[in-house]
């Protein structure tokens, strides 16, 4: 089976079971950690590591009317003093949450990027030092209320 038709059998499966698709960034679209620390001047290798798999999947997914979600625990909170938003050295811009996220869809899936709604937010960075976030379950749950469906219509996340 090709890929186009193989894309398109999962997106029709999921369809049936899912109206939301909550990818997440690390370890899922991409193949690789950002480790809260990628330099801007690393963005295009580690877009580089998206999945085929993802690329193939997002215009199957939205053939079948399922909605999209990049979730992630990279937060631009995570920015101060050792991890510099903006600076006038490039070497040691960090790129983090919907910054990094953005990025790699601009880089890897153009066409598509302004179809994803995007929850990037790290506990421990919003003042929630012992709050545990197991599962990206306030992600998904962001995701749903986005996107006005039932906690049950979707995905918890789809790994590749």
């Amino acid at each position: 089976m090709d890929v186009k038709h193989s894309a398109d059998d999962f997106a029709r499966k999921i369809s049936a079971r899912f109206d939301v698709v909550c990818f997440d960034l690390d370890q899922c679209a991409v193949r690789q950690h950002s480790r809260g620390r990628l330099l801007s001047t690393n963005l295009d290798d580690f877009a580089s590591q998206v999945s085929p798999d993802f690329v193939s999947a997002i215009p199957a997914l939205l053939k079948h009317n399922v909605k999209l979600a990049i979730v992630t625990h990279s937060d631009l909170a995570q920015h101060g003093p050792k991890k510099p938003r903006r600076s006038n050295d490039l070497d040691v811009d960090v790129v983090l949450g919907d910054d990094l996220v953005h990025e790699v869809l601009h880089r890897t899936v153009p066409d598509y990027a302004h179809e994803f709604f995007v929850v990037a937010w790290r506990p421990k960075s919003r003042g929630g030092e012992g709050d545990k976030d197991l599962g990206k379950i306030r992600h998904m749950r962001t995701c749903a209320a986005f996107y006005d469906v039932p906690v049950e219509r979707y995905s918890r996340r789809i790994y590749s």
